[in-house]
Parts: structure tokens; sequence; C-alpha cells
């Protein structure tokens, strides 16, 4: 599972970027991953304390495909470490760097796996605690 969660983490930041920079194609088609990647009771802690369920970050994400057409984003994933796996659920660790021409963060985050069949890496995730670690921008 912790393989799977690994390539979960790269696919779906690589995903954030693509849909952030405009450079996929806005479509149920395209937007259906990140619908069945997150379970129906995902939450997010933003670094900034805020609590984000998953339809509120469906929201947020739909409304702002291509939103960085003047500044690009790059988003990069890094240290990715497991903390605990079972057969059914696995806690992970990763920095994430979000770098445009004018701003650069970088935030700690714990994610939450469990198994789900019909989604990409036959995981879900289930909750992500983010804390910063650079917040320039």
């Amino acid at each position: 599972m912790e393989k799977q969660c690994r390539k979960e983490i790269q696919e779906l930041h690589l995903f954030f970027q693509e849909w952030f920079n405009g450079t996929c194609t806005k479509n149920e088609e395209t937007f259906a991953r990140i619908e069945k990647v997150l379970s129906p009771d995902f939450h997010l802690i933003t670094p900034n304390g805020e609590t984000i369920t998953k339809p509120t970050l469906i929201d947020f994400l739909w409304q702002n495909y291509d939103t960085r057409e003047t500044e690009p984003l790059t988003i990069k994933v890094e240290k990715i470490k497991s903390i605990r796996k079972t057969k059914d659920l696995c806690i992970m660790t990763y920095h994430e760097i979000q770098a445009s021409q004018t701003a650069k963060t970088r935030r700690q985050s714990v994610a939450v796996f469990e198994t789900s069949e019909g989604t990409p890496n036959g995981i879900q995730w289930v909750y992500v605690q983010e804390t910063w670690i650079e917040k320039n921008g």
C-alpha cells in the first residue's frame, strides 16, 4: 500500500499543477479523478488552521481552473515517508513546494489513506494536515 500512496501523492499534485495552470482539459472526465480519490468524509487542515471538507475543496478546485495563466505554478513533492501502514490504511508525510515567478512556499503534510476500489491507485485520501515550513508570497 505504501507504493500506491507514494504514486498517488505524486500524481495528485501533478494534477493540481496542471489544473491551476490550465494545461489539462477542463471537463467532467478530467475532474472525475479528484472526485474519486477523495473519500466522502475527506478533511483538509490548511497551514493556516482552516478545516476544508471534500465539497468545499471540489468547488474551490472547479472554480480555480487555469487561474495561473499569467504566473504559472510549479508544485513539487519530496521527502515522502511512510509513518504507519496496515492492510487497509496508510499514514504518509511529505513536503510540498509551490513556486511561481514571484513566490515560493513549502509545507509539510501528513496524509491518511485507505484502500478503495475504482480509484486510479486503489486508495483514497481520508485526511490531510499541512504545516508551513516556508511561507514567502
